[in-house]
């Protein structure tokens, strides 16, 4: 909560930073601002110290649910596609940390917008990739009951 900066459009920000895909830096742009996955990380984790606080009977910081409530989380575009960060010029990417909000994080969205997020990263993917991004979204896609086409692309790898 102490990294993030309130902004002029009523939300609060987290600039510089670096989400788990590096292929942002080696791309050239060593930090990004408002990345997706970092930014909903942060709202988990408010959320998740302030039920611990209420269960421990401790007062939590009114900032950590001012910022849980108003931290900036990118939303689908009109093709229902959500940038991995602020400015995101769509570059080959290692993995997408936008899928890995949506597991194992728990990132709730409409079955259209993680089917069309998962095509589009998928084609984004590079080859160095790590193969940890299939099995996440053959995870995602059984999960969204498509068992065979999951398992499908699982053994395929």
């Amino acid at each position: 909560a102490s990294r993030v900066e309130y902004g002029w459009d009523g939300f609060y920000h987290l600039n510089c930073v670096l989400g788990p895909d590096e292929s942002v830096a080696e791309c050239g742009q060593l930090r990004v601002n408002d990345h997706f996955l970092t930014n909903y990380c942060v709202k988990r984790l408010l959320e998740f110290a302030s039920e611990a606080g209420a269960l421990l009977g401790i007062a939590t910081p009114a900032r950590w649910d001012a910022v849980r409530e108003g931290i900036f989380q990118q939303v689908p575009g009109t093709t229902g596609i959500i940038p991995e960060y602020r400015n995101y010029t769509e570059h080959g990417i290692k993995q997408s940390d936008v899928i890995l909000a949506f597991y194992p994080i728990g990132y709730a969205a409409d079955e259209e917008i993680v089917r069309r997020n998962i095509g589009f990263y998928r084609d984004k993917q590079m080859y160095n990739g790590p193969p940890m991004s299939t099995q996440i979204e053959c995870c995602i896609l059984m999960r969204l009951g498509d068992r065979q086409d999951g398992l499908r692309r699982l053994l395929r790898g």
